[in-house]
């Protein structure tokens, strides 16, 4: 309950879940409430229960073009970046990557792989910040999985391609263990996965 110029205002919660804090810029439980005064509806907020910033409900909506643009150039991104980490195009890398690509409904040139090489590299950092700002936190783990899967592709992650991983999955606002357990379970999993 709140006071609004004196008044007891009536907070009811209708809605919980969890969505992407735009503080916190990570996965966060919220509640929705509405709130009534002296019997007149003022509307309804949403609540982080992680930082406890207030947001209008449309935080909820975010816009799933931009979600849907900003997955599409991370995961080609990305998975380009993986591909080329080690200096080596390997074609078990790049049927992994067509696979995975394809489950969006992305078509993958390999000819920018060979044209535009270093410019994957320079924006990548850029653009997975991007990402954790947009993207939910299973988008997010859906592209360090990818990024995994890759790298086995070949039966072989060399330290480069380790360190990609690393690094994005830094740039993405993951820890260090939980990491270390994507690239532990693409380890495991069948390559044609």
């Amino acid at each position: 309950m709140s006071t609004v110029d004196g008044a007891q205002a009536q907070e009811q919660v209708v809605a919980r879940g969890t969505f992407a804090c735009p503080i916190e810029r990570q996965e966060a439980s919220y509640v929705v409430k509405h709130v009534v005064l002296d019997g007149a509806e003022l509307g309804e907020f949403v609540l982080c229960r992680s930082c406890g910033s207030e947001f209008a409900p449309k935080v909820l909506n975010a816009d799933e073009h931009a979600q849907e643009t900003s997955l599409h150039e991370a995961l080609s991104l990305l998975f380009s970046a993986m591909i080329i980490a080690d200096g080596v195009i390997k074609e078990p890398e790049l049927v992994m990557a067509r696979q995975l690509l394809a489950r969006h409904d992305i078509d993958y040139d390999t000819d920018v792989l060979k044209t535009d090489s270093k410019r994957v590299l320079g924006d990548l950092a850029d653009i997975l910040r991007e990402a954790s700002r947009h993207l939910s936190l299973a988008n997010r783990r859906l592209l360090l999985e990818g990024a995994t899967l890759i790298g086995h592709a070949d039966r072989e992650l060399r330290v480069e391609e380790r360190d990609l991983i690393l690094n994005a999955g830094r740039h993405m606002g993951f820890t260090r263990s939980a990491i270390a357990e994507l690239l532990d379970a693409a380890a495991t999993r069948p390559r044609d996965a």
